[in-house]
């Protein structure tokens, strides 16, 4: 089987290796930057895709989706959180001001992009004319629907904070188990 996977940082060939001795599947894994067309000319058998955006793409394409073709890493343990502001401990402490406007920035953004989606797809098409994107309007708002869905957490508030949950899912998942330093890697350290 040949499968297909974006590179990813996070995703190492490591932790691919042990999904698939996890779950049994002989696979040569083939990274690329993005897109679907691999799959959509047959030359992998299976495609990595974000739920936000190569997963629209296949239906924009006229792909019939349905159950049969889709593994949700989610549901089986994989619903790793990506896609958060990251900075150093150095930066954080030398620039904290910095970090908590931008941080209040970001959040006051998705709220109002949450509020206003017309007009927040607006914006994104004028920079998408602007620097000539391959995309439309239509796509950006599939993107943009499913991000803020994929933001809200069980209760259905945004909380724009990574949870001790998703912590300790990301720990156990990308660090091997016989990594001694994974338990000094604590939420409060990491988690301002």
């Amino acid at each position: 089987m040949i499968f297909a996977c974006r590179l990813m940082n996070h995703i190492t060939q490591e932790l691919l290796d042990r999904i698939a001795n996890k779950y049994q599947i002989e696979v040569e894994w083939i990274r690329f930057n993005s897109g679907i067309n691999l799959f959509l000319s047959k030359a992998v058998d299976i495609c990595m895709v974000g739920s936000y955006n190569e997963f629209p793409q296949l239906a924009e394409c006229g792909m019939q989706i349905d159950s049969t073709h889709i593994m949700r890493f989610a549901d089986y343990g994989y619903n790793l959180p990506e896609d958060e502001l990251y900075v150093t401990e150095e930066f954080y402490q030398k620039h904290p001001e910095t970090i908590q406007k931008l941080v209040r920035a970001c959040i006051r953004g998705w709220n109002w992009a949450n509020e206003h989606p017309e007009e927040t797809l607006d914006i994104v098409m004028e920079q998408v004319h602007h620097y000539n994107i391959g995309t439309n309007r239509y796509h950006q708002r599939k993107m943009l629907e499913e991000i803020l869905r994929l933001q809200t957490d069980k209760t259905g508030q945004r909380p724009y904070r990574l949870s001790r949950e998703g912590f300790d899912l990301a720990i156990d998942i990308l660090l091997p188990p016989d990594i001694s330093k994974k338990k000094s890697i604590r939420y409060e350290d990491f988690v301002k």
